[in-house]
């Protein structure tokens, strides 16, 4: 068995624990992160949550909770499909089609996804209050960290930084905030 070498930094680690329970890691890749923060978990009790478990206890169990009868298999496909088209129209035909759900029930599973706060609705551009609407609403994932990470986008898709990676990144950024 490998030995492992003494943090310095852990008991730092462990004071910003107490202080702030919701903490993230980020550093070069290979450096022990996921280690520490494991080790840190283990001696104070606290839960190490990862993106991939986040994504499945809210598509499983919050969805679960707010409406039954849902599949999580269908969530999670309408969940990526709306990541990787961050910003875009609403097109329930087409979004229940690439999905392979019956366009009867896209709007249910659409509802899920907003009643747990995991997509939001943007209104159509309206000219003024007394205009009608212009365009079709759009649908984005709320939070930009998990559209990029529902649509598989990784730093070494987006690097070297060339202006398709800066267009992608910056319209889910802007329209998910």
């Amino acid at each position: 068995m490998v030995e492992m070498l003494e943090r310095h930094v852990r008991a730092i680690g462990e004071q910003y624990l107490a202080a702030f329970p919701d903490r993230r890691d980020r550093g070069a890749r290979q450096v022990g992160k996921t280690t520490l923060a494991r080790q840190l978990v283990a001696n104070t009790g606290a839960t190490y949550v990862t993106l991939d478990g986040y994504a499945d206890r809210v598509l499983n169990r919050d969805a679960a909770l707010l409406q039954s009868g849902h599949q999580s298999a269908c969530l999670l496909a309408l969940i990526r499909l709306i990541a990787a088209n961050q910003g875009g129209e609403l097109v329930k035909a087409r979004l229940a089609e690439q999905a392979s759900l019956p366009a009867t029930s896209i709007t249910p599973y659409l509802d899920v996804l907003k009643g747990i706060f995991a997509i939001e609705e943007l209104p159509p551009w309206v000219a003024s209050l007394a205009a009608r609407e212009i365009g079709r609403r759009k649908v984005a994932v709320a939070d930009s960290a998990l559209g990029l990470w529902f649509a598989g986008l990784t730093v070494a898709w987006l690097q070297p930084v060339t202006a398709e990676a800066l267009g992608v990144l910056s319209r889910r950024l802007s329209l998910s905030s």
